[in-house]
């Protein structure tokens, strides 16, 4: 993933394979940046707010940069450069949030900030909601057709999300060698996830592709049990 060139802030971008938002910058100001988005939390015994992170610029290594996750003005988890030994690599991270499962609108937010002096660079992928086992992916583009495939590297499933599409389609899903092990037909995929059974999937690198309207979307997703 491209490093920031500029100072600050948090910039969502979407690249053909992933989703993503990095926090940090450089120079001597501290800066504190944040994304954030009403989301409704479906009622549900067990929540989690989850997300890969990865510390791609440790700053100055202290606690004064760090990421933190918020729903509604309150703060639920945070990471700091103190782990960023942990965070060499994107690592799953789960906040649980059993106390948000209520079927209400929340606001989660995420707020980067740099301690000045030094640059510091956090990056997130694949954010999502996941009640009682069920995933909704955060802040993702929905105004752009195309699926998204998360989370990635997958382990016992596969989720996949219509974004600005409507209608009916068709989803393979292909081993390296192109040999399908997995189809789905859906009559409307309009606010739909998908998820499919990842736990008898041999560890490797797989085809998401999604057939609809006469257009073929193809995502990756790496199996790692």
């Amino acid at each position: 993933m491209k490093q920031p060139a500029v100072p600050a802030a948090a910039h969502a971008c979407r690249t053909p394979e992933i989703f993503y938002v990095w926090f940090g910058g450089a120079g001597n100001a501290d800066e504190i940046a944040s994304v954030d988005q009403d989301a409704t939390i479906p009622s549900g015994s067990t929540a989690m707010l989850v997300g890969y992170v990865k510390i791609a610029a440790v700053g100055d290594g202290t606690a004064g940069n760090y990421l933190k996750a918020y729903i509604d003005g309150n703060e639920v988890g945070m990471v700091t450069a103190e782990d960023s030994a942990e965070f060499a690599d994107y690592t799953l991270v789960s906040v649980p949030i059993d106390a948000y499962a209520d079927g209400a609108t929340h606001n989660v937010k995420l707020e980067g900030k740099e301690n000045g002096g030094s640059t510091f660079n956090i990056l997130v992928d694949d954010v999502a909601l996941v009640v009682d086992g069920n995933p909704t992916g955060l802040f993702e583009n929905e105004s752009q057709p195309g699926v998204s495939v998360y989370p990635n590297p997958a382990n016992r499933s596969i989720n996949l999300s219509f974004n600005a599409l409507r209608g009916g389609a068709v989803v393979d899903i292909m081993d390296i060698a192109g040999k399908v092990v997995g189809n789905i037909t859906v009559n409307e995929v309009s606010r739909r996830t998908l998820e499919f059974d990842a736990s008898g999937l041999s560890n490797g690198l797989y085809f998401v592709s999604v057939n609809q309207a006469g257009k073929r979307y193809t995502q990756r997703v790496q199996v790692a049990h």
